[in-house]
């Protein structure tokens, strides 16, 4: 019931709302196909394609209530299929395996298709067809990492549990392996707890008067703060070529 007002909400502040479009769209595909596979006897099975249908359906008509309307989607699509700003912009690139945090990308990937891998041969379609489209994602543009991160993460977390939870088995009951083990499976009910407490103690302190005034522009040293101030009008009605950075500045200046 919630997904269509959050959809809204987030289709009128970032355009990361096609993430969204783009999954349902996937799922769906993957459910029907695991319907067609697998449910010959099972007529329940397509109780999930037509649910997602339905949500996919939904959270578009969602997006569309925005200033532009259907026209956003349009102009979104047009705007990704820009080839001189995939090439310029580099979040828009692949990933650079040649240092920085390739490696965490590397292990992202790597365990993102080993577990596509495991719940293929659970007869599972829909899960690991989305973490596999974002896989994909990922590899083209450096920016969908993070989206990859999210869908396959619980999956290789619930992989590599079992994966530990089998060897902890070979091993006897006073090894390190054990020993481990049983202090992890201690502090697992406290860690799944959840509690009001802590989003509570981050509003008292963002309201708390503690002598300091929330900033209402960006870091004079690293953005051009004064120089904007001093020509608003010109650049308000100009357009400027500028680094990703300094242009989310102008973007938060003259919205």
């Amino acid at each position: 019931m919630a997904a269509g007002p959050l959809t809204v909400l987030w289709a009128n502040l970032h355009g990361g709302f096609l993430a969204l479009l783009v999954s349902l769209a996937v799922l769906t595909a993957g459910y029907t196909l695991e319907a067609w596979l697998f449910g010959q006897r099972q007529p329940q099975r397509w109780r999930l394609p037509r649910r997602y249908a339905m949500l996919t359906v939904a959270a578009t008509a969602a997006s569309c209530v925005n200033p532009w309307g259907p026209k956003l989607l349009v102009n979104l699509f047009f705007y990704m299929r820009q080839q001189w700003m995939l090439k310029m912009i580099e979040e828009y690139q692949s990933p650079r395996f040649h240092g920085g945090n390739s490696l965490y990308i590397e292990i992202l990937v790597i365990g993102a298709i080993l577990a596509a891998a495991a719940l293929f041969a659970r007869r599972q379609v829909a899960a690991p067809l989305l973490i596999l489209a974002w896989t994909h994602a990922s590899l083209i543009s450096v920016r969908h990492v993070p989206i990859l991160a999210i869908v396959a993460g619980p999956w290789i977390a619930a992989g590599a549990t079992e994966l530990w939870n089998e060897g902890v088995r070979r091993f006897r009951g006073r090894s390190l392996v054990k020993t481990l083990d049983t202090i992890a499976r201690d502090h697992t009910p406290g860690l799944t707890r959840l509690s009001v407490w802590a989003a509570v103690f981050v509003i008292l302190v963002a309201a708390a008067p503690l002598g300091s005034v929330w900033p209402t522009d960006f870091p004079a040293s690293r953005f051009p703060v004064a120089l904007v101030s001093r020509h608003a009008k010109l650049i308000s009605s100009s357009r400027i070529f500028s680094t990703d950075l300094w242009s989310d500045y102008l973007t938060f200046r003259f919205y």
